[in-house]
């Protein structure tokens, strides 16, 4: 009996997603990931928060441990570094491991931008590495005021080191929160004693701390790809069913660009991507409108958005003590959700932004 063979590189969160959303939409072909760490599929995002202030262990990282994946029979090979493709053959070379595949899935993530002498943030190992650094030193300077560069600093705090963070731009997460928010995320992070530099020009010499972490974005991995004749620009190119240029081969996550967008390196998009990719897979329309909601946990400040802030036409505020939420509305339409400590209301915005329709500002919140 000839049994189609799916082999997803990476053994990340888009791969192992993938995997378990082939099998619950019906798909009974072979599935293999090919995982070049040593770890089972864990989240990513829990490095830089929970796993970070070492609230959680190891275990409860893990998204696809051993009795899951062969529940769901999917064959997880760990340690295992794809380094060549033959593409007419369907065949994929780990060294000396050969895995034929009908549909391939890149699902190789992406790697940490080095800046001299700095600690990244990217694997588990950097995590525990970052971890004992924490431990041990008095100070840390942090590269970056984006998402990981504040969670960073938060953690670094509650471990009780002087922290002092740099940010090339002039406000904090600047491309992907409006000012307003912006401003909330300076003031609490000086609430907390975190010494934010803006517009510095990043020199060795100017951090003056016990260690220094760099959290400067990602390189997507897509060498192998473009080696295998695979359009790339800044990620593997893909439709919005996750194809690449080559029939039956598909990108995930970290390491996938759609046409004319630019790169998704978060969390919500592994997902989405991922659920497309096996929907694709299977020959069954991809669900339309995906909920690209977003998260950061800092300290005690929960940070929650979905949507596009950029082309709003008008922002309405409700606060709720130590809570607000941020209605950004086009046409009087909701645009984006920002919510700050207020996952409840959070909660409620989606059914709001999915349908589109025209609101009701009075009877908003």
């Amino acid at each position: 009996m000839n049994v189609d063979k799916t082999v997803i590189i990476g053994a990340g969160q888009s791969a192992a997603n993938c995997g378990l959303e082939l099998r619950r939409l019906g798909y009974d072909g072979q599935i293999t990931l090919l995982g070049d760490e040593t770890t089972p599929p864990y989240q990513r995002p829990e490095l830089s928060k929970s796993y970070l202030a070492r609230s959680v262990s190891p275990d409860e990282v893990v998204m696809l441990n051993q009795s899951m994946a062969d529940a769901a029979e999917i064959d997880v090979k760990l340690g295992v570094s794809v380094d060549r493709l033959d593409m007419q053959n369907r065949v994929a070379f780990a060294g000396e491991l050969q895995f034929d595949f009908d549909k391939l899935v890149f699902a190789t993530g992406g790697r940490a931008r080095k800046f001299p002498g700095a600690i990244n943030l990217r694997t588990l190992s950097d995590a525990d590495h970052l971890y004992q650094t924490l431990k041990s030193k008095q100070s840390l300077s942090i590269i970056g005021g984006g998402w990981l560069g504040l969670e960073v600093a938060a953690t670094a705090r509650s471990h009780g080191l002087a922290v002092r963070l740099f940010e090339h731009q002039e406000r904090l997460c600047a491309r992907s929160v409006p000012a307003e928010i912006s401003e909330l995320l300076l003031d609490y992070h000086g609430g907390l004693g975190v010494d934010v530099q803006f517009g510095s020009q990043l020199d060795a010499d100017l951090f003056g701390a016990d260690a220094v972490c760099a959290c400067i974005g990602i390189e997507p991995n897509d060498q192998l790809a473009r080696k295998a004749g695979i359009d790339t620009d800044r990620g593997i190119l893909v439709n919005e069913r996750q194809m690449t240029t080559v029939p039956n081969v598909f990108a995930i996550g970290d390491c996938a660009r759609e046409y004319n967008r630019a790169a998704m390196e978060n969390w919500a998009y592994a997902n989405v991507s991922s659920q497309r990719a096996a929907h694709a897979i299977c020959d069954i329309d991809v669900p339309v409108n995906p909920d690209l909601w977003l998260w950061s946990k800092q300290g005690d400040f929960l940070i929650q958005m979905r949507g596009d802030f950029n082309n709003a036409d008008e922002l309405i505020v409700k606060n709720r003590g130590r809570s607000a939420c941020y209605y950004y509305l086009k046409d009087d339409r909701l645009a984006c959700c920002i919510a700050i400590n207020d996952p409840a209301r959070f909660g409620k915005s989606r059914v709001v932004y999915r349908s589109q329709k025209k609101l009701n500002k009075e009877l908003l919140a």
